[in-house]
């Protein structure tokens, strides 16, 4: 992103992709919460530093996807979908 910050435009938008993982966490998924959780902070401390510049830096943070590469993956963590528990919508304000 300090790279792309030395070329982007007064009143341009950075999105990164978080997860709503990296909101609330989900056992089983310390790793990648603090993954999530670290583009969620980088969000944040940009949109601080370049806002006075009319740059927006958001982060969208979509939640757990039902999908054959995810079954997988919980079954080889032994995870169910239950046992993360419903993921309510934030915002960061």
């Amino acid at each position: 992103m300090r790279a792309q910050l030395q070329h982007i435009q007064p009143e341009a938008s950075i999105i990164n992709t978080s997860s709503a993982a990296g909101l609330t966490g989900f056992v089983g998924g310390t790793a990648y919460t603090a993954s999530k959780h670290a583009v969620s902070g980088l969000t944040r401390s940009a949109a601080k530093g370049v806002g006075s510049k009319k740059i927006r830096v958001n982060a969208v943070a979509p939640g757990y996807l039902v999908t054959p590469m995810t079954d997988k993956a919980a079954a080889i963590i032994g995870l169910s979908l239950g046992a993360m528990g419903p993921i309510k919508a934030s915002a960061l304000g």
